[in-house]
């Protein structure tokens, strides 16, 4: 029956989210803004620094 409407088997995929924040001294350095941070935002956070000033422009 799954072969005649065309339903997959197995999970469906998840999507990844996009870097939200770049290090600005290191640029490989990104996060998406979700989950754990990095620890170069949490040493950012605890200098004052804003998320903002590590967007990246989109």
């Amino acid at each position: 029956m799954k072969d005649l409407v065309g339903a997959s088997v197995g999970k469906p995929s998840k999507s990844i989210n996009p870097p939200k924040y770049r290090n600005p001294a290191n640029g490989t350095q990104t996060w998406t803004g979700c989950g754990r941070q990095s620890q170069w935002i949490r040493n950012a956070l605890a200098a004052n620094q804003s998320l903002d000033d590590f967007l990246i422009a989109g």
